[in-house]
C-alpha cells in the first residue's frame, strides 16, 4: 500500500509541476493516498520519501486553494519539519521560517532522548538533525546561537561515546560562533566560556597544542571576570582557571602562573564555602 500510494502521489505532484495545472492535487483520490501515507508514517522509522511527497502535495493543495486552508498548510509544515530533521534535501527555502520551530522541537526531543539513553544511533540522528538545522537556518535568525549551542551539545555527546576527535574539532568552532552571536551581557555567556575552556583543554590533552591551553585559560579568565561575586557558578569558573594555570606552570615552570594558580584556588575555595552557607 505504501509504494502504491507513494507512486500515485509522486506522479500527481510531477504533473502539477510539469503542466502548471494545480487541479491535479485537488483530486479526492489523491487526497486519500496522502492520508494513507500520513497514517502509515512513524517517527521511529523516518521515511523521507513519504515526508517529501506529502509535504509537496499538501503545499500545492494549500496554494491551489488560494492559501486559505490552514489545515493543508499545517500538514505540509508537519512533513517538511521532519524533512529538515531526517532528509539531506532541505525544504523549499521560503518555507523554512514556517517549519523551523517544529523542526527545532523535534531535534530537541531527539537530543534529550539520546542524552538519556547513551544510544549511539539516536546520537547520530541528533547530530545529523542539528547539522541540517544549522545549515538551513538563515545567518540573521535571532535563535542562531541556540542552534549552534544544540549542535555543540550533540557533537560533544557523540564525542563522549566514540572519542572521535573530528566531533571535538567541529564542536569548538561552533562554540566560538555561538559566543560571537551572544550579547556581551547574556546570562549564559560565562557558562559557555567555561565549557569552551574545558573542550579546549580536552583537545590540548590529546594533541598537546599550546594554543589550545592558552585559549582555555583565556576563556576561563573571561568567565570569572563576568561572573559577579556571590554567584554559585563563580567557584567552578575559578577552579577551572586555577587548573589551567597549574598545567601551564608545570609545562613552563613560570613562577607567576604558580602564584596566580594558588591565589585563584584560594578564591575558589572561599567561593565554595560561601555557596555552602547560602
Amino acid at each position: 500500500m505504501r509504494d502504491r500510494s507513494l507512486k500515485a502521489l509522486s506522479k500527481c505532484v510531477d504533473r502539477v509541476v510539469d503542466t502548471e495545472d494545480p487541479s491535479h492535487v485537488l483530486d479526492p483520490v489523491m487526497l486519500e493516498h496522502a492520508r494513507r501515507l500520513v497514517a502509515s508514517y512513524d517517527d521511529e522509522r523516518p521515511d523521507t520519501e513519504i515526508l517529501s511527497a506529502v509535504g509537496l502535495f499538501h503545499w500545492l493543495r494549500f496554494t491551489a486553494r488560494g492559501g486559505e486552508d490552514p489545515e493543508e498548510a499545517a500538514i505540509a509544515f508537519w512533513a517538511f519539519a521532519r524533512c529538515m530533521i531526517y532528509d539531506d534535501e532541505p525544504p523549499p527555502r521560503k518555507l523554512i521560517p514556517h517549519v523551523l520551530p517544529e523542526a527545532v522541537n523535534l531535534a530537541t526531543g531527539l537530543l534529550q532522548r539520546a542524552a538519556e539513553s547513551d544510544d549511539l544511533h539516536l546520537t547520530e540522528q541528533a547530530v545529523d538533525a542539528w547539522q541540517r538545522i544549522e545549515t538551513a537556518t538563515p545567518a540573521d535568525h535571532p535563535d542562531q546561537a541556540v542552534m549552534w549551542a544544540n549542535l555543540r551539545v550533540a557533537l560533544l555527546l557523540r564525542f563522549g561515546q566514540t572519542e572521535d576527535p573530528a566531533d571535538l574539532e567541529e564542536a569548538i568552532p561552533v562554540w566560538e560562533q555561538a559566543l560571537e552571536a551572544l550579547p556581551a551581557d547574556h546570562p549564559d555567556r560565562a557558562d559557555l566560556l567555561s565549557q569552551l575552556g574545558c573542550a579546549l583543554l580536552t583537545r590540548f590533552e590529546r594533541a598537546e597544542t599550546p594554543q589550545d591551553l592558552e585559549k582555555a585559560i583565556a576563556a576561563w579568565r573571561q568567565a570569572v571576570q563576568i561572573t559577579p561575586a556571590g554567584r554559585p557558578d563563580r567557584a567552578v569558573h575559578l577552579f577551572n582557571l586555577s587548573t589551567g594555570l597549574r598545567i601551564r606552570a608545570d609545562l613552563t615552570g613560570t613562577p607567576a602562573d604558580r602564584e596566580e594558580a594558588a591565589t585563584v584556588e584560594e578564591q575558589a575555595a572561599r567561593a565554595r564555602r560561601e555557596n555552602d552557607l547560602q
